[in-house]
């Protein structure tokens, strides 16, 4: 049922208006407001279904990953993806999931851990008490960031100020 059948149906329920008539002026006039408002409904339902980043298909898929900080992909139907593709971007997707898990609360060895899985690397943190140095060995990664230096910046974004830490990556 479009705009003007529901329109038109509550109208009728109300029993203040004769909606006999085919051709009446109460009708010309919801028949120009369900125009405009089905272009409204088009465009939230079409807001709806592109605003969740886990749909693979979304055509706004592309900000998300800009967003997150990843290469951007090109706009591809799935229908029409390798299944490499779909495996990259599924990735991805797991990663953004992951990321918005992370507070500020994740500071311990396993949250920075689990932070660098959200850029989709694997790490292992080696601390040294003795020489009050930390090492993190980058065993891991999925090259969804385009260089070790952006992958470095990212890294040095969560590390509290006054830690001493080294990162390898392998």
């Amino acid at each position: 049922m479009g705009c003007y059948e529901r329109m038109l149906s509550h109208l009728q329920s109300t029993r203040l208006y004769d909606m006999s008539k085919n051709e009446s002026l109460i009708k010309a006039e919801m028949k120009a407001y369900a125009t405009v408002l089905e272009d409204i409904i088009s465009q939230i339902n079409r807001l709806c279904t592109e605003c969740f980043f886990d749909e693979m298909q979304s055509y706004s898929y592309g900000y998300f990953e800009k967003l997150f900080g990843f290469s951007i992909t090109p706009i591809i139907d799935v229908e029409n993806m390798t299944e490499n593709e779909i495996n990259l971007r599924q990735q991805k997707i797991d990663c953004m999931k992951q990321r918005l898990k992370i507070s500020n609360r994740n500071f311990t060895k396993q949250g920075i851990i689990d932070a660098i899985a959200s850029w989709g690397m694997t790490a292992e943190i080696i601390e040294s008490y003795q020489h009050q140095n930390t090492v993190m060995n980058i065993v891991g990664d999925l090259g969804l960031l385009s260089s070790r230096r952006v992958k470095a910046d990212f890294i040095d974004t969560f590390m509290p100020g006054h830690f001493e830490y080294t990162v390898n990556f392998s």
